[in-house]
């Protein structure tokens, strides 16, 4: 009721070892959708024998503009107002001080082609990698392995140790997997159904 009051999009992260141990079936029953089955990896910085493209920049999201192209590439099939809405959403956040969710843009040719985000977590003295896409017409281009690197390398500057991610079975975790990443165990991501395309 919290999130459907205020019309805002969330998910629910279900561990293998989440109690009660039927949580998956029971959102499930309540409507909820998988929306990814997910590897939680763990590698130690720095990560070594990324396939980096050395044509794409990366920035980090700071501006209008580079906050407009990373909410287009984030999600191009949306219409400009679910898009507009995001942006406020973003925006307003960027302007809160000490914010923790940082966000990249990747440019090749000097369009906009991939975006990625990510978190510190200072106690564990470790980076959290999260949501990176594509634009198809670029994949298999690097970009993604690209991104990590630009991310990994920010937390090595910092004094991180370590490279944390739910990582998609299907696309990413193979890739990581071969970088050195190990998994700790697998999670399910759900979400809700009316607010599926939202998610930022």
């Amino acid at each position: 009721s919290y999130f459907a009051a205020r019309d805002a999009p969330f998910t629910w992260h279900v561990p293998d070892d989440g109690q009660p141990s039927d949580l998956g079936a029971r959102l499930r029953a309540r409507g909820f959708i998988l929306e990814a089955q997910t590897d939680m990896l763990v590698a130690d910085l720095p990560i070594v024998g990324l396939r980096i493209n050395p044509a794409i920049g990366v920035v980090d999201v700071t501006d209008e503009r580079t906050l407009r192209d990373s909410v287009l590439v984030q999600h191009p099939d949306w219409d400009d107002e679910r898009r507009d809405r995001l942006l406020r959403e973003r925006r307003a956040y960027l302007g809160c001080a000490g914010h923790l969710r940082h966000f990249a843009l990747a440019y090749l040719d000097g369009r906009p082609i991939a975006s990625a985000r990510w978190r510190f977590s200072t106690p564990f003295r470790a980076i959290g990698l999260s949501g990176a896409e594509t634009l198809p017409a670029y994949q298999n281009r690097g970009a993604y392995s690209t991104l990590v690197d630009y991310r990994a390398r920010i937390a090595l500057a910092r004094g991180c140790q370590y490279a944390t991610i739910l990582a998609d079975v299907r696309t990413s975790a193979p890739i990581l997997r071969k970088r050195g990443f190990a998994s700790v165990g697998t999670a399910e991501i759900y979400v809700w159904p009316e607010i599926r395309s939202s998610s930022s």
